[in-house]
C-alpha cells in the first residue's frame, strides 16, 4: 500500500534505500498499478483512488527521484537503472495512462527520460541496451508526437546489429556472445532480436 500522510519519507514503499535502487524498486510498482487501472472487467478499472495513487505516485518519484533536478548532475550507482529501467517503465506507465493526465504532467515525467536516454547511449554500446534506448526514445517521442524524433530512430534500429568474426556480437552460425565472450544466444541474443523487431514494428 502506497505511504500516506504528511511524513518525511525516502520512498515510495520501502525503506530508505540508494537512489538507483529506489527507481529500480518503485516504478514498477507503479506501472503494476497503471495495468490494474487499464485492466477492464476487473473492480481496479478506471478506479478513482488507484488513478489518485498513481499520478501522487508520479508527482512524488519527480520531484524527489528522477525529475528535472537530477538531469543537472551526475546520477549515483548503476547506470542502467537510471537510463534504461526507468525510462521503460515510465513511458509505458504514461502510454498507458496518457488519457488520464495532462500535457504538462507527461512532459515533465518525460524530461529525465529524454535527457538520461541520450546521455546513456556512450555507455550502450552493445545491441540490446542500445534496443532498450531505442524503446524508450519511440515511446517518448510517440507520447510526443515528435515525428522527426521517430524517423531518426527507424533509421538507426537496425545499425549496430552486425555479424562479428570475434568478440561480442551475432555470429554467421546464429550465436551470440556478450561480455566478454559469454555465449547469450538464447537471452541476451533473442532479447536483441525481439526488442529490436518490436522496435521497427512502431
Amino acid at each position: 500500500e502506497l505511504a500516506r500522510g504528511n511524513i518525511t519519507r525516502y520512498s515510495l514503499w520501502d525503506s530508505a534505500v540508494a537512489a538507483d535502487v529506489c527507481l529500480a524498486k518503485t516504478y514498477p510498482k507503479i506501472l503494476t498499478m497503471a495495468l490494474a487501472y487499464n485492466m477492464q472487467g476487473t473492480d481496479t478499472y478506471k478506479s478513482a483512488e488507484l488513478l489518485d495513487s498513481v499520478r501522487k505516485s508520479l508527482d512524488w518519484m519527480e520531484k524527489n527521484k528522477y525529475g528535472k533536478s537530477e538531469t543537472t548532475k551526475k546520477y549515483t550507482g548503476n547506470w542502467w537503472n537510471w537510463c534504461i529501467g526507468a525510462p521503460l517503465d515510465i513511458t509505458d506507465i504514461l502510454l498507458l495512462m496518457q488519457d488520464d493526465l495532462t500535457e504538462e504532467e507527461i512532459a515533465r515525467y518525460l524530461a529525465p527520460v529524454n535527457h538520461f536516454t541520450q546521455t546513456g547511449g556512450s555507455l550502450a554500446e552493445d545491441e540490446l541496451n542500445s534496443q532498450w534506448l531505442y524503446a524508450s526514445r519511440i515511446k517518448s517521442a510517440l507520447l510526443s508526437s515528435d515525428v522527426k524524433a521517430l524517423s531518426d530512430i527507424r533509421d538507426n534500429v537496425f545499425a549496430n546489429i552486425k555479424c562479428v568474426s570475434s568478440g561480442d556480437g551475432f555470429y554467421p552460425d546464429g550465436s551470440y556472445k556478450a561480455h566478454g565472450g559469454t555465449v547469450y544466444s538464447f537471452g541476451y541474443g533473442s532479447s536483441t532480436l525481439f526488442a529490436a523487431a518490436r522496435n521497427a514494428a512502431y
